[in-house]
């Protein structure tokens, strides 16, 4: 198992934590002798969230701290330093919280809109004036140009390159590490370039 000493850096600490994901709340009852639960009530009655507060829940493992606070009505984010950790709490969890989640090393410029349920995974890097829409994933070490639209559920697979204003249609999986996207419906950039030079020679011949 990796083990996160102060030096270590984020994607270490993150690795630490991802391998006991599947057990990690079993962890935590066994090893607080079941203190834990009581531990989450007392921090929800000192929050006081209600119906209509919204509260940003960090470090939330898998999300079980959250259902503290959305039992009493107050809408909850669930954030963890561990991508691992809110993936597997995210399909029994019934908060209501569709947290996204972003990895460990990625890096996002200005302007750049994220809605529910995202998943970025590690080191992904977002240039400005991009948008993502809900419940897509974007794959560890994806590159995004400015002004990209990512529409929803779509799937966006390891180390492919979106260029500059490219768009991706709902559903669709982008696959191909080290490959440049361009254009909209965003396809491999060759196919882009093949596609522009056969409309130049069929223009050319009608005049």
């Amino acid at each position: 198992m990796t083990r996160a000493q102060l030096d270590k850096s984020p994607a270490d600490v993150a690795a630490m934590f991802d391998p006991v994901a599947e057990r990690y709340d079993l962890l935590n009852d066994v090893l607080s002798l079941g203190q834990d639960r009581r531990w989450r009530s007392v921090v929800a009655r000192l929050v006081a969230a209600r119906g209509g507060d919204l509260v940003l829940d960090i470090a939330a493992g898998t999300g079980t701290s959250s259902r503290a606070f959305t039992t009493a009505g107050a809408r909850c984010g669930a954030c963890d330093f561990s991508l691992g950790m809110p993936e597997v709490g995210a399909p029994r969890r019934h908060t209501g919280c569709d947290a996204s989640v972003i990895g460990a090393g990625s890096r996002l410029d200005n302007l750049v809109q994220i809605a529910h349920n995202v998943r970025l995974g590690r080191n992904v890097v977002i240039a400005s004036q991009t948008g993502i829409s809900g419940s897509s994933v974007i794959e560890d070490g994806v590159l995004v140009g400015g002004q990209v639209g990512i529409a929803d559920h779509v799937r966006v697979e390891e180390g492919a390159i979106l260029g500059a204003q490219c768009g991706i249609p709902s559903k669709k999986v982008v696959r191909g590490k080290g490959i440049v996207f361009w254009g909209t419906p965003a396809r491999p950039i060759a196919e882009y370039l093949r596609e522009l030079a056969t409309l130049a020679r069929l223009t050319k011949k009608k005049k």
